[in-house]
């Protein structure tokens, strides 16, 4: 049993106490309802009254006003960390980590969302083989760390500065390297430095793991739709949460001995979990019959109701990506409650607690987009066409259908659209159809 001099010899002893009769609380205020609220605060049930991400979420919602369900999300990221090292998933040929990307949706400010990074960094930081880095790593730098140590959780503040500082600095998208690194593999180009077998130029893989928790605005998630329905953003497990529903004056500290024990037990979950590689380097999570029934008869539910649904060309796409998400998922908020990576064997209740989770996050956008709360995908694709031809002048259809990321046929018929509604003109240069802004730019700043 693990005591207050155990917990003082790993982390330090408890520094000197605050008053806490400086500390007050004022009483909730009612807030009316937010789109997608309902959604986030289904994920922080689901997490369950009892487990390591329950006693986080209990720990730390009293004393911040960061929203529940903000908090519910990081302590899954804090599970990922520990075990993605070591712990992996297989379905046919797919062998792949147990990270997790996820997404706060929220206005600046107000959602403190950065408060409940901070919350997670100092329990990720006490992890043996999983590294903290920051949005303002550039994309060579994101490469060269994970070729090396090959394990990072990454904290995006706000998600458009990371494209930014991509774009800025290496006049490149990070998108594209983010969604590579997902499936945990990455491609660094061999220098002739770190090149032994292969020429200089050559790419060099490597296999990382890389656990992504961010941040970004209703708006800017809106104006970037195309990427959630087929690129990068489709990784994330996206959470519309709004305004924090609390009102702290000035947050408590929370209890140094109970967050010491949380930090040890996520320590002893990730060596359990490198103990189930030892031997073979690999330590695999699977389903027992019944979650795997369900998973199925959940999977092929969703892929009937696709097949007929009017916006089957928007969720389909989601829907293959949520569906790994949710399978995580299921392992996630099984280890939050055993904390034993080991020998891990998901049941039934942990597969109908994270399906409902992706339920919950489906419907919500299928209600967004039927109530024009999301931005068309052709609205999206227009945006980044302006904005791509501002800097470029001209672009091939090939060029703009790795712009804007969808099929060919669809990027097609999308600029035939854009063209003949004036907000880009088409012309042949050298035998080759080329797009340019109009005379008077449209494009938006």
């Amino acid at each position: 049993m693990l005591d207050q001099q155990t917990l003082d010899e790993v982390f330090g002893p408890e520094p000197e106490t605050i008053d806490e009769e400086t500390f007050y609380t004022l009483p909730p205020v009612e807030r009316p309802p937010h789109p997608g609220r309902e959604a986030a605060k289904q994920l922080q049930r689901l997490t369950g009254d009892t487990g390591w991400v329950a006693d986080y979420l209990n720990l730390y919602g009293p004393v911040t006003e960061a929203p529940d369900e903000v908090i519910a999300m990081g302590g899954l990221v804090g599970i990922a960390a520990a075990v993605s090292p070591y712990l992996r998933l297989i379905c046919g040929g797919m062998d792949i980590p147990l990270n997790l990307y996820v997404m706060a949706i929220g206005d600046s400010g107000v959602a403190r969302k950065s408060t409940a990074m901070a919350i997670l960094k100092k329990h990720i930081k006490r992890l043996d083989d999983m590294a903290v880095l920051s949005e303002s790593v550039s994309p060579e730098g994101l490469q060269a760390y994970l070729a090396e140590n090959h394990y990072a959780t990454m904290f995006i503040d706000e998600y458009a500065r990371l494209k930014a500082i991509g774009q800025k600095t290496y006049g490149s998208d990070l998108g594209p390297l983010m969604t590579e690194l997902y499936s945990g593999h990455g491609y660094k180009s061999v220098t002739k430095k770190d090149g032994e077998n292969l020429m200089p130029g050559q790419d060099m893989s490597y296999e990382c793991v890389l656990n992504v928790y961010a941040c970004t605005t209703e708006e800017w998630l809106n104006s970037t739709i195309g990427d959630i329905l087929s690129g990068e953003l489709s990784r994330y497990l996206i959470i519309h949460h709004g305004v924090s529903d609390k009102d702290i004056a000035i947050p408590r500290r929370p209890d140094r001995a109970q967050e010491d024990m949380l930090s040890l037990r996520l320590l002893e979950l990730a060596a359990s979990a490198k103990r189930g590689a030892e031997e073979t380097g690999r330590n695999y999570a699977r389903f027992d019959s019944q979650a795997e029934q369900y998973l199925t008869d959940w999977y092929i539910g969703w892929k009937n109701k696709l097949r007929d649904h009017p916006r089957r060309d928007t969720l389909g796409p989601l829907f293959a990506r949520y569906d790994w998400i949710g399978r995580k998922l299921a392992v996630l908020l099984d280890l939050s409650e055993t904390m034993d990576a080991e020998n891990v064997v998901v049941t039934l209740p942990y597969m109908e607690r994270a399906l409902a989770c992706i339920d919950y996050n489906l419907a919500d956008y299928e209600e967004r987009l039927e109530n024009g709360m999301l931005a068309d995908p052709v609205q999206g694709a227009a945006i980044k066409v302006q904005r791509y031809l501002a800097d470029h002048k001209s672009a091939t259809l090939l060029e703009i259908q790795q712009v804007i990321r969808m099929p060919m046929p669809e990027a097609e018929r999308t600029m035939g659209w854009l063209a003949g509604s004036g907000i880009v003109r088409r012309h042949e240069q050298d035998g080759v159809l080329r797009y340019t802004l109009p005379p008077k730019d449209l494009h938006m700043d």
